[in-house]
Formats: structure tokens, sequence, C-alpha cells
């Protein structure tokens, strides 16, 4: 029997309270730390393309070189 996913829950529940939120914004509100919350859009992204969650902008970092930051 496979586990349920509670960690995806979890930031699904956050996008659909709060709206579009970049990773270290959700990191916040659940209190995990952003490898975690990186860690779960990564493996829902790769498991299932385009099913939980998708990239809707980027913004411009401040102070920071890279790449812009995914909102």
């Amino acid at each position: 029997m496979p586990v349920k996913p509670t960690s995806r829950d979890a930031v699904t529940a956050v996008l659909r309270e709060h709206g579009p939120m970049n990773s270290a914004d959700i990191a916040d509100v659940l209190g995990w730390t952003q490898s975690r919350v990186n860690s779960t859009l990564s493996t829902a992204r790769r498991d299932h393309p385009g099913k939980f969650f998708r990239v809707i902008r980027t913004v411009m970092r401040q102070g920071s070189q890279g790449r812009d930051a995914p909102v």
C-alpha cells in the first residue's frame, strides 16, 4: 500500500490558502526548511508533471546573481 504524500498535501493546502508563493515563503508558513519544500516540489513535478505545481511567473532577485526566482 503506497504512503500518502503528506508533505505535498501540506504545500498544496498552503498554496490554496495564500495563493502563489515562492519556496522560501512556503517554508516560512509551514515552519520547514526551504530544502524540504524544494524537495517536495521537485518530487511532485517529476512524478506528476503539470498536475500539482507549476511556475506561473518569475521575479527579478534584488542584490543576487543567478536565475530569477520562480513564484
